[in-house]
């Protein structure tokens, strides 16, 4: 196992490999010399982090290759936790046999498949604010243009810049030349961004609500340029926080290095300006009820996973073969000052009697092994035959409840799919009489709204799990299928473990039998068919048949390059605002989101009151506290709470690795 360094900011990654024999899991002597490699890196005045991802190759079966990489796994991370790393340093990923890295199909590739992934994550930093940046990761996205013409560009989430031809300078005034001209963007429009970048929705101690932030800068040859006079560009901004009034607001960074706003009054407009009210269509509700289908669901709740064969007979064991027999020699019977003074013939005579009775005892001996091997030999004979007589009888059986499970958990994913069809179409109906059909696809518009909600589709997720497992054990021997599926009840279990049904999830976003209903029901298609072109001949006539002429995005015209913020001031007066204490020990990062107003608000530390804001009563927040302790690990908390009036919070951070901590704040 060798290492290689990969730097990017301030962190490092290294990574290391663990091969396994086939089938094996447990690390033997060379693989834990190879980790105390590892270990020894560890050592490291840096914090650091241990990334694990276990593969197989791709022999046996699909579960049992999930389970094999699971507990490779296990065995590196048990071993290191052993060595004295802490369990939240170390991340398990586990991939089975989905991630090959050679052929398969040869010894060769196998053996480079059957493995387990590290990867050494080193974390250099000495404050919360670089901490966060390494949660936060890179932003920037970077673009070439051409300063002699005019440019439009898109960033990842939707950020559009227009830059005009003719429209750069340096920052002296001076002309530029006509070579490429690079623009770095970066988009803030969700609160992960705003807790990792430390970008608050605060201007002039009041709470702003947000709609979005980024930063535009462009440069030539490492030197920053700026716009001409009389120059602009022309910013359009997704959001999914569509209020009007909202504003441009600019950058102040306080002492603590958190960014709040100053309001400059240029509007951000809301477009398009004025409100449309897209046309709609009427249905024949009563003709559409005619297409719900009659449902049965009594079997929702009675589905069977497990199923108990006879008991499968036991291989006997042969008996232990006799020890070879060993005569006695006078040193065996005497000790060494003995023999000084023994003579001659009493020693040979004691040697003569011990053979004797060790002979006599070997013989015994071997008359009860033949006995036993005898026994050994009636008994593995009738498992034979026991053997064969199980798999012919109780396999027939088996195989027929596979098949009447089969059969059932087919018609339950039928059913279910029917009766949310049904409640689809009585959702449709209640749409037609509220006038809010305008989508130019009632057909999608139907499906979707069939669609199973999370739950059923967890669900179905483990049915459909079930009859995959039910697929492999059709062409199994009761043997192996007790090997593969069998559980500590002696049942072979077809069902989901925990939550591997996980992969099976995204199967049921979409009803398929809505889909096909309104696909190839002539009838029912029609129906849909004459909505989307009613729909379609009214918006074509008020000019709004392409389906950008209804996208609401934020739009400004703006005279500089920088950082901005489109915002509104919140109205909540100050008698409806409660005062927040949260008591917690040493420098930390303590901060609130609240998704109604879109804003992100941090608490600010004083030797009095200690840290904290305040926030409009009656609003649902998730408060956020990051800090380190001693040793430069990640102390982390994330709770949601609701405002009712003066509150003290006490706050209570946990160990955390940096990819935990990295994943709650994308869950925001």
């Amino acid at each position: 196992m060798g290492f290689v360094g990969v730097v990017c900011a301030q962190s490092e990654v290294k990574s290391f490999k663990v091969h396994f024999k086939s089938d094996e899991y447990m690390l033997d002597q060379t693989d834990k010399e190879l980790l105390n490699q590892l270990l020894l890196q560890m050592e490291s005045s840096t914090y650091s982090e241990v990334v694990l991802k276990a593969h197989t190759d791709k022999d046996a079966d699909v579960n049992y290759n999930i389970d094999l990489s699971n507990k490779r796994a296990k065995s590196v991370s048990n071993y290191l936790q052993e060595k004295g790393i802490k369990t939240h340093r170390i991340s398990e990923y586990y991939y089975g046999e989905s991630k090959p890295i050679k052929n398969n199909a040869t010894e060769s590739g196998k053996a480079e498949n059957r493995r387990v992934d590290i990867l050494l994550h080193y974390y250099a930093y000495s404050n919360i604010g670089e901490l966060l940046k390494l949660i936060g990761g890179y932003k920037k996205q970077e673009f070439t243009i051409k300063p002699n013409a005019d440019n439009t560009i898109v960033a990842k989430n939707g950020l559009t810049v227009k830059l005009p031809m003719g429209s750069l300078q340096t920052l002296d005034g001076k002309a530029i030349s006509g070579k490429e001209v690079k623009m770095e963007l970066e988009e803030f429009f969700k609160p992960s961004d705003a807790a990792t970048q430390q970008l608050s929705t605060m201007a002039d101690g009041k709470i702003l609500e947000t709609g979005g932030m980024f930063s535009v800068k462009v440069t030539q040859n490492g030197q920053e340029l700026t716009l001409k006079d009389g120059k602009n560009i022309q910013v359009t901004m997704p959001s999914i926080n569509l209020n009007k009034d909202m504003q441009v607001f600019v950058p102040v960074v306080n002492t603590l290095g958190v960014t709040e706003w100053k309001n400059t009054a240029q509007p951000f407009e809301l477009k398009p300006k004025k409100e449309i009210k897209l046309p709609h269509t009427k249905i024949n509700t009563n003709e559409l009820q005619s297409f719900k289908e009659k449902t049965d669901l009594t079997n929702l709740n009675k589905l069977i996973y497990s199923y108990k064969p006879l008991s499968i007979p036991k291989r006997p064991f042969p008996p232990k073969k006799q020890k070879q027999l060993k005569d006695a020699a006078k040193n065996d019977l005497f000790p060494w000052y003995e023999l000084i003074f023994y003579s001659n013939a009493k020693i040979a005579k004691a040697v003569e009697a011990e053979n004797n009775k060790r002979h006599i005892l070997n013989e015994k001996n071997q008359l009860k092994f033949e006995a036993k091997l005898a026994t050994y030999q009636a008994n593995l004979a009738k498992y034979k035959m026991d053997s064969a007589a199980f798999e012919t009888s109780e396999l027939t059986e088996f195989r027929a409840w596979l098949h009447d499970r089969e059969t059932q958990y087919t018609e339950v994913k039928t059913e279910l799919d029917k009766s949310n069809f049904n409640k689809g179409i009585d959702k449709f109906c209640e749409l037609s009489e509220q006038e809010k059909i305008t989508t130019l696809n009632p057909k999608g518009l139907l499906v979707n709204l069939s669609n199973s909600n999370p739950n059923q589709r967890w669900y179905l997720a483990s049915i459909d799990f079930a009859l995959n497992n039910i697929s492999q054990l059709k062409e199994m021997s009761l043997t192996k299928a007790l090997g593969f599926f069998g559980n500590k009840k002696g049942e072979i279990f077809i069902g989901p473990k925990g939550k591997e049904q996980f992969r099976y999830y995204g199967n049921f976003a979409n009803n398929q039998f809505a889909n096909l209903q309104a696909s190839n029901n002539k009838s029912l298609a029609t129906i849909l068919d004459n909505a989307q072109l009613d729909i379609m001949q009214q918006r074509e006539k008020l000019g709004l048949l392409e389906p950008g002429a209804v996208a609401q995005i934020y739009t400004a015209s703006l005279s500089q390059f920088g950082m901005y913020n489109c915002d509104r001031f919140n109205t909540t007066p100050e008698n409806q605002m409660a005062e927040i204490i949260i008591e917690c020990e040493g420098e930390a990062r303590v901060s609130f989101y609240l998704p109604e107003i879109s804003s992100f608000i941090y608490a600010y530390h004083d030797k009095k009151k200690g840290y904290h804001l305040k926030l409009p009563i009656g609003k649902q927040a998730r408060m956020v506290v990051l800090t380190f302790n001693k040793s430069g690990e990640p102390l982390y908390e994330s709770k949601d709470i609701t405002i009712t009036g003066d509150e003290t919070l006490v706050s209570n951070p946990k160990l955390a690795s940096i990819f935990d901590i990295r994943k709650s704040l994308a869950s925001l």
